[in-house]
């Protein structure tokens, strides 16, 4: 078997406090007193069941959700989504109303996006907190960080994924206009250069911190980089000075995506836009090497779409099978006429990394 891991990759569940909720507007919040952060839409119950049901058939070793897990950043809507995460049944009213995806932290990877920085309050602005990471998920680490991911099973000299995980949540010194706060993101020069640097540390050690925690050993002619974050670092050119773009894009993305190159990343993950696609990316002439000696390979960048907010048309999710040459792409998404998640085979393939 050449399969190094099979990653569900999800985004933008949008989950707020009621589990059970189905397209609940900002009015009908109003009128069960329930008001939250003023016009967000909330996650679909009917799909959370269809996804979570077709789920349980497919095998995967690492759960990533690229951001989004709730759409208030409330502590009542961030419970919704660990239990969805971490928990086997979900009960409400005594009842069994959904199932989880039992992703222990040895086995998931979860980063913040712009919702999940609204705190809650009514209006829709970004602010930094660490309630995400302590309250929630505890163990997180100060971002950016690096993790490892190895198939226990794999024997000696295992392949290893490393993933080099961001918060592209803009900080306080950013000065941003009041309707950038929404959901524009930002990534540090030095975030950037940490990147490169974290790289070259990683192959001169050997060793990373396992997803875990406990620190693995690795081969740096074995890995396969991944990096990972909320906000798009790509754009369409046709679409990079609109006004839509400007309110959401990834201040220093160009910035970015130069040491992804320099530092020999394969994948960078993201969701934010709620659509599904992919683009490929050679790498420039003039970036002859990386830190695992080697020149840099062409880059993909896959956006995942909103898997879970109700008032989307196509909810989805990909499941990413991950080799030592390439990687394996598995579209799902919504059917309106069927009502489930189905493959879309048009949509899915096999990529080379060389």
């Amino acid at each position: 078997m050449n399969r190094i891991a099979r990653i569900l990759h999800i985004s933008d569940l949008h989950f707020v406090e009621e589990l059970t909720a189905e397209g609940s507007t900002v009015i009908k919040s109003i009128i069960k007193r329930k008001a939250r952060t003023i016009l967000q839409k909330s996650h679909s119950y009917y799909r959370l069941v269809q996804l979570s049901d077709g789920l349980r058939q497919q095998q995967r070793d690492i759960v990533l959700c690229t951001g989004d897990l709730t759409t208030d950043g409330s502590p009542q809507a961030f419970n919704t989504a660990l239990k969805f995460l971490t928990e086997k049944e979900i009960r409400h009213d005594h009842r069994v109303v959904a199932y989880g995806l039992e992703a222990t932290p040895e086995r998931r990877v979860l980063i913040p996006g712009n919702h999940d920085r609204f705190g809650g309050k009514l209006l829709p602005l970004q602010r930094r907190n660490s309630y995400f990471e302590e309250a929630v998920f505890k163990g997180a680490r100060e971002y950016p960080y690096s993790i490892g991911y190895q198939d226990p099973s794999a024997g000696d000299d295992p392949w290893t994924i490393l993933f080099f995980v961001f918060d592209s949540t803009p900080s306080p010194i950013v000065k941003f206009w009041a309707g950038a706060r929404i959901a524009r993101g930002h990534i540090t020069t030095p975030e950037c250069h940490w990147l490169v640097r974290e790289a070259e540390r990683i192959v001169d050690n050997g060793v990373v911190d396992g997803i875990g925690g406990t620190p693995v050993k690795l081969n740096p002619d074995k890995c396969i980089q991944v990096a990972v974050l909320h906000h798009h670092p790509i754009v369409d050119a046709e679409k990079a000075g609109t006004f839509g773009y400007r309110l959401e894009y990834l201040e220093n993305h160009e910035t970015f995506v130069e040491h992804c190159f320099k530092a020999g990343m394969k994948l960078v993950l993201f969701g934010h836009q709620h659509l599904q696609y992919r683009k490929k990316r050679l790498p420039p002439h003039d970036i002859i090497d990386t830190p695992f000696g080697r020149r840099p390979t062409a880059l993909y960048f896959l956006c995942c779409p909103s898997t879970l907010q109700y008032s989307e048309p196509k909810n989805g999710y990909y499941m990413l099978e991950i080799e030592p040459q390439g990687f394996s792409i598995e579209l799902y998404e919504w059917n309106e006429v069927s009502r489930r998640f189905e493959l879309n085979q048009h949509e899915s393939g096999y990529t080379d990394f060389y």
